[in-house]
């Protein structure tokens, strides 16, 4: 067997992409798809053949490739918002710009059925911290200033001993607005009262922790009604899922609206996908390396693409993947048309 010319490979791949830049400037960075699997060209000439059938027999008198398309079909595991926005033809990930806030807003409820908590705009909320309580009707709302924990004890501004929402066997909804600590907004069971220049409520479930000097906001009855966790209502797996569970046997018993107080989790970064946004194809330029020997020889071939999302599995007994189809693209009037392959790393077999 001849010793020269000989290159025998073993090898691995990796891909880099960065998009071209959006109609309005937006600019993109690289971004590394990861592991892939190892990717290999799918190269499709198309021949024209001329033939001569002097004689009664078709003989190829010449023969020309016409066309050539180069595709690469990439199996990619890393399952990032910059990749997934291109397998769901996405504009870049954008900041959904989520802020840790108490919201309390309208929804419809259905007996014995789940349901979405939305904000006030009617979006659905995904990442909450804790849902504070659900009521109908009219409320009182007041300044909450302390809890303390060892006594069950939240204090709150001014003498309202003649507020019937105050009184023993009451539900109180405090809010997570201006609390350190925002497990301690939920609904509470008023025990008793002390009424004096500040009115000081013992209740009877424990707070998370104790609050001093606080600007908080507690909710009581006044003509509606506050509804009971676990009797009336109740979150519904996850609670940063964001759903809750109207009880068929509690006291929530027709379909009607109600007011849900909760508190969303901050979200920031990039998480935020809009499928299907782009107006056309998206295309940039793409770097595929194949490493061999753990790196120790490497080629690069380098390119213009269109990008073309394919399929994509989703799974509990393997790693999840999805696939993308880069098919390169040629500018006639650059120096290299399609690109480079370079053997950049590593000793190539001596030529003689």
């Amino acid at each position: 067997m001849p010793s020269k010319f000989q290159d025998f490979w073993v090898t691995g791949s990796r891909m880099f992409f960065e998009r071209e830049a959006d109609a309005d400037g937006t600019k993109y960075p690289v971004i590394d798809l990861g592991i892939v699997d190892v990717i290999s060209p799918s190269i499709t000439p198309e021949e024209i053949t001329l033939k001569d059938s002097d004689g009664g027999i078709k003989r190829i008198a010449d023969q020309r490739t016409v066309g050539i398309e180069e595709v690469y079909e990439v199996k990619c595991s890393n399952l990032n918002p910059e990749n997934l926005a291109l397998l769901f033809l996405s504009n870049a990930a954008a900041d959904p710009e989520q802020a840790q806030i108490s919201i309390d807003a309208t929804q419809r409820a259905f007996p014995g059925k789940l349901l979405k908590l939305k904000d006030d705009d009617g979006i659905n909320v995904f990442g909450i911290d804790v849902v504070s309580g659900v009521y109908t009707g009219t409320v009182l709302t007041y300044v909450l200033t302390t809890i303390t924990k060892s006594s069950k004890t939240l204090k709150i501004t001014g003498d309202h001993h003649t507020d019937a929402g105050l009184q023993a066997g009451k539900k109180i909804i405090v809010k997570s607005t201006g609390l350190t600590e925002v497990l301690n907004a939920k609904t509470y069971t008023v025990a008793s009262v002390a009424f004096s220049v500040t009115t000081n409520i013992v209740v009877v479930e424990t707070p998370e922790a104790d609050e001093s000097a606080v600007t908080g906001v507690l909710l009581c009855e006044d003509g509606g009604d506050i509804y009971s966790e676990g009797d009336d209502w109740e979150v519904a797996g996850e609670i940063n899922r964001g759903f809750i569970r109207i009880i068929e046997d509690g006291d929530i018993d027709t379909e009607q609206d109600i007011q849900a107080v909760f508190t969303s989790a901050a979200l920031d970064g990039a998480r935020l996908l809009n499928p299907q946004s782009l107006s056309g194809q998206i295309k940039g330029q793409a770097i595929l390396f194949w490493g061999r020997l753990g790196n120790a020889e490497q080629s690069a071939r380098e390119f213009s693409v269109s990008v073309t999302p394919g399929s994509a599995a989703f799974a509990v007994d393997d790693y999840s993947n999805f696939t993308l189809k880069f098919t390169v693209l040629a500018d006639l009037g650059a120096e290299v048309p399609a690109g480079r392959l370079l053997y950049f790393k590593g000793e190539l077999p001596d030529l003689s």
